[in-house]
Formats: C-alpha cells, sequence, structure tokens
C-alpha cells in the first residue's frame, strides 16, 4: 500500500485542492471536522482512563466525598482522575456545518479543565485537550490526503 502524507501550512490549500477535482468541498471538510471532533473526544477519554504514573500522592482537606488521598500525574502529562467528571462533562458541543466558514467546538464548561490545561501560579499544566486535539488533526490530515487520492483516481 502506498502511503501519502501532506502537510498543511494553510487548510485553505486542502480546500483548493478538494474544488479542484469538483467535489461538494464543504460537505467533505464538514465531514473531516465533525470527524477530527469526536476523535478527539476518543482520545481524551482514552488518555483520562489511562492513570499516568509518578506524580506526587498528597492528601486532601476534609468536607469532600473524595478519596482522603490523590495521585497526581506529573507535570505536562494527562491528568489523573478522580471522580470522571472531566471525562463526561467534555462534549462536542457544535459539529461544523457545510458552509464556506466552518466550525465546530470540543471542550468541557469545568472550570478546572482550563485549569489543567494552562496551568496555574499553584499548579503545572498538565494538557489533556491540547494534546487530544492534535492526535487527531493529524488523523485529520491523514483523511483528507486519502479523500483527494481516492477522487484523483
Amino acid at each position: 500500500m502506498a502511503k501519502f502524507n501532506i502537510q498543511l501550512k494553510n487548510f485553505n490549500t486542502v480546500i483548493s485542492a478538494l474544488k479542484e477535482l469538483g467535489d461538494d468541498v464543504e460537505q467533505v471538510t464538514a465531514r473531516v471536522i465533525n470527524d477530527t471532533l469526536d476523535q478527539t473526544k476518543a482520545n481524551v477519554n482514552k488518555n483520562l482512563d489511562t492513570p499516568s504514573s509518578g506524580g506526587r500522592i498528597y492528601k486532601r482537606g476534609p468536607g469532600r466525598n473524595l478519596s482522603p488521598i490523590h495521585k497526581a500525574s506529573p507535570p505536562g502529562a494527562f491528568p489523573n482522575t478522580d471522580t470522571g467528571e472531566l471525562k463526561r462533562r467534555t462534549q462536542v458541543t457544535e459539529y461544523a456545518k457545510p458552509a464556506p466558514r466552518m466550525r465546530g467546538v470540543i471542550g468541557t464548561n469545568l472550570k478546572y479543565g482550563l485549569y489543567l490545561e494552562r496551568g496555574t501560579s499553584k499548579m503545572a499544566k498538565r494538557p489533556w485537550l491540547r494534546p487530544s486535539f492534535r492526535k487527531a488533526t493529524k488523523d485529520m490530515i491523514q483523511e483528507l490526503g486519502r479523500e483527494i487520492l481516492r477522487r484523483t483516481k
């Protein structure tokens, strides 16, 4: 099987290539964007289900309905989870629709999701959404490349 790699400096390059092929570029692009959103969510789920080792272990203060001991992930690693709330509340809130300007939205409404992603003055970052999206984006580029190849045969 031949490998096909495409590197995008600009997403418009791929859209232009698809337009030249005479396909409905907006339909194809919306489908690929939506696949990327779904794959990002799957990546988040997979990574949050896999605990990181090497982080600090500490006792929590009283008054929480959680284990009194928490094992944090090391800085820079996916966060370790206690309740699964971040996983449950990470959702695609907007899928792309075929249109000249498309967008899709994935994220969480939990404040600590942002704190984990970017870190705080008291905690190093433990990115969970961006790495999941980057991996899904690599898959998206390959999928677009396959679409172009399929249509040029």
